[in-house]
């Protein structure tokens, strides 16, 4: 239980970093294409924001692709919904096996990936 609730926290946080590196390489690639030189380093505010902001940020890019905006928004509900409020609403689950087998089922959930194979599917 304990490992499948890290690997889900962990997949959130590899989603949040790849959407910095993904904006950082999106900042230099428009900087090289207009001749502009960056003097702040593009992963800075990235690493500032929360992932909330990030998508936000992201969505020009994707905004063709409505099934990419809905993958990181649903992922980002349940990241945080797992972070705020998983062991407090679902504790007294943890009594009986059955009840510990279905927190298990939906933990794996949350770590595969979306039938598109656009992002994680954090969203269960």
């Amino acid at each position: 239980m304990y490992a499948l609730f890290g690997l889900a926290i962990y997949k959130a946080n590899v989603l949040e970093h790849t959407l910095v590196n993904t904006l950082a390489m999106a900042r230099i690639i428009t900087a090289e294409e207009q001749g502009e030189r960056l003097i702040r380093d593009p992963w800075a505010q990235g690493f500032r924001d929360m992932m909330g902001k990030l998508i936000r940020r992201a969505e020009p890019y994707v905004s063709a692709y409505p099934e990419v905006v809905d993958d990181l928004t649903n992922s980002l509900n349940r990241r945080n919904f797992l972070v705020h409020h998983f062991w407090r609403e679902r504790i007294q689950e943890m009594i009986s096996e059955s009840s510990r087998a279905k927190m298990c089922a939906d933990l794996k959930a949350d770590c595969r990936l979306p039938e598109t194979g656009s992002t994680f599917n954090l969203a269960s």
